[in-house]
């Protein structure tokens, strides 16, 4: 709420909107005076989450390393890749069927883990990478199997 009242507030003051959707060749400028398109207002508040996010996972990493360098790099390489993630778990949803299931199944595992873990029960790494591989197998079988089955019926 905050961040659209900012917005909204600073396009008041300081900006003329465009009469065109995205940026042009021109530039923000036109006779002397500042231009900006809806976009860039559009630019402005992923960004803005972005970095927000990366602020928020500050105190998780401290709470795994003291380390400053692999702190700073993994928050920097979590917000270059975050974006990246969500257009490739998009492209997955359409290519493998069911995605969406064998991610709340992970979690629901990662959330025992946790679970387990506040209680002295630690699960091995090697054990989460196996379930992740078993997982994503699966799903992509019963993605095939279930194209065949429709192409076969009709």
């Amino acid at each position: 709420m905050c961040l659209k009242n900012c917005l909204g507030e600073w396009k008041r003051c300081y900006g003329r909107k465009s009469e065109r959707n995205f940026l042009c060749y021109e530039g923000f400028f036109k006779q002397g005076k500042r231009f900006f398109t809806p976009l860039l207002l559009v630019l402005l508040a992923i960004e803005t989450t972005d970095i927000m996010f990366a602020l928020d996972s500050v105190p998780a990493v401290l709470a795994i390393t003291r380390e400053f360098f692999t702190a700073y790099t993994s928050n920097i390489m979590a917000v270059l890749g975050l974006r990246a993630l969500y257009f490739l778990l998009e492209h997955g949803l359409k290519l493998v069927k069911n995605l969406e299931k064998g991610l709340a199944l992970y979690l629901v595992y990662l959330g025992l883990a946790f679970i387990l873990s506040a209680f002295g029960l630690e699960i091995p790494s090697y054990v989460s990478l196996i379930l992740i591989i078993l997982i994503i197998i699966c799903l992509v079988l019963w993605s095939r199997l279930g194209r065949r089955s429709h192409t076969s019926l009709t």
